[in-house]
């Protein structure tokens, strides 16, 4: 039997009472990303723009405050160009309280995807949702779309750290990831090539915790796609 993929998945989950991020980046000073304009939006802006997010403290692996786009509902397509330098990208979803229903994919090339990330959730006020994606300087595509429902719009934004703070940040998720535990770090077993859906794993959350931070990385099992 063939299996499409196996990733490994790392929780931390981040309580209210810690003083800290588990994911803090240390940085010298505080540096501004690049936001990415869709190449489809209706926007007349540069596709790339210092100013429009504020720069990134040096405790903090995302921006205080995005820039968001909106992507209407009914499967609408947003696409982003990254720069050929690029070797980090990072993403936030929001919604004004609506359910959260977006896919995030990486396209290299018109025909290959990478990676697929769906985002499926109840309030996107409540619940947002920040992620950050390596891939390797290929120029690849960031294609984001909405659910088949056109009464669930969402807001998306899309950046890229500079280079000196992208190294910084693939340091810090290494460090995590080769320093996380056994019970920490859980197989996800992908389904087989006939169809069906992967392995389930779940990790219990205290009734503390204000936020969870995840980690899924193929790179101890294949080198094949992820899709999560």
């Amino acid at each position: 039997m063939k299996i499409n993929c196996s990733i490994i998945a790392l929780g931390v989950f981040q309580a209210i009472s810690w003083s800290a991020d588990a994911f803090n980046v240390q940085v010298s000073k505080a540096t501004s990303p690049i936001v990415l304009k869709s190449s489809n939006s209706d926007s007349t802006s540069p596709a790339e723009s210092g100013s429009a997010t504020e720069a990134i403290p040096a405790t903090s692996m995302y921006p205080i405050n995005p820039t968001y786009e909106t992507v209407q509902g009914g499967g609408t397509v947003r696409t982003y160009q990254m720069p050929p330098w690029a070797t980090n990208a990072q993403m936030a979803f929001k919604t004004n309280g609506r359910p959260l229903k977006a896919t995030a994919q990486l396209w290299i090339g018109p025909i290959r995807t990478t990676h697929t990330m769906t985002i499926n959730c109840m309030d996107g006020v409540q619940t947002p949702y920040m992620s950050t994606i390596t891939f390797k300087k290929l120029a690849p595509v960031i294609r984001i779309f909405t659910s088949d429902s056109l009464e669930l719009p969402v807001e998306a934004s899309v950046w890229v750290p500079p280079p000196e703070r992208s190294e910084t940040i693939a340091a810090t998720i290494e460090e995590i990831w080769e320093g996380a535990t056994a019970d920490e770090k859980k197989i996800i077993q992908g389904a087989d090539v006939s169809g069906g859906h992967g392995a389930v794993r779940t990790w219990e959350i205290p009734a503390n915790v204000k936020s969870v931070q995840l980690v899924a990385w193929s790179k101890d099992t294949s080198k094949k796609s992820l899709k999560a």
